[in-house]
């Protein structure tokens, strides 16, 4: 807000000073006005605060040359230097604030990097035990959400997928949005989270879909209804 109030404060004294140069020559009034938005445009790229008072330079001595005549412009020139200051200050404010928010951010995003972290992992220390009460479906069962059967195919295993979400938050097996459950091979043991491996069964628009992770298996699909 402090910026842009300097923005609108130097715009107006740079157009004072370009209307009343302008009853002198009218490219002589556009270069008085511009003169000024251009430091401040350089400053904004480059960082050099001094640039935006060499921008001035050529005002101070149309000022000086022309003090006391109808194209006096010394009082506006003397508010585009105050305003200029004004200006750099406020954009030196407005970079601080914006590097604090920026380092604000990071330690928030790494405090929740390390926390997902301590998270994950006492979900993988915790995973046998939990493993152990997946129930494990074979055969024909109908989804709890939608009332559908699926045909589990022989030597696999369904698993749902809420408990899998329960005990896998913040872990990269967490199960994602569509995701119904796991299809896992009887060879498989799903105790050991390294060399687990299982196809995610997705819900799609009429049907349930299984696409693999890991390894490629065929689709296998139940119609839904």
């Amino acid at each position: 807000m402090l910026l842009l109030i300097a923005t609108l404060v130097l715009f107006a004294l740079a157009g004072w000073a370009g209307i009343t140069y302008a009853k002198h020559a009218l490219w002589r009034g556009l270069l008085v006005a511009v003169l000024p938005l251009i430091g401040i445009g350089v400053v904004s790229a480059t960082g050099n605060v001094l640039l935006a008072y060499v921008a001035l330079l050529p005002l101070g001595y149309f000022a000086y040359k022309d003090r006391g005549s109808e194209y006096d412009i010394l009082w506006p020139v003397i508010g585009l230097v105050a305003a200029t200051w004004f200006w750099t200050y406020a954009a030196e404010q407005s970079r601080h604030a914006t590097v604090v928010a920026s380092e604000e951010k990071a330690a928030a995003y790494r405090q929740s990097s390390e926390a997902d972290a301590t998270n994950a992992a006492q979900t993988i220390a915790q995973w046998p035990q939990r493993a152990a009460t997946l129930k494990l479906h074979r055969g024909k069962l109908s989804l709890s959400d939608t009332g559908a059967e699926l045909v589990v195919p022989e030597h696999w295993r369904f698993i749902d997928a809420e408990p899998l979400r329960e005990a896998l938050s913040g872990t990269k097996h967490f199960p994602g949005f569509g995701v119904i459950g796991w299809l896992v091979h009887e060879r498989v043991d799903i105790t050991q989270l390294d060399t687990l491996w299982y196809v995610e069964k997705k819900r799609r628009s009429g049907s349930a879909c299984a696409s693999s992770t890991k390894v490629r298996v065929s689709c296998v699909c139940a119609a839904f209804g």
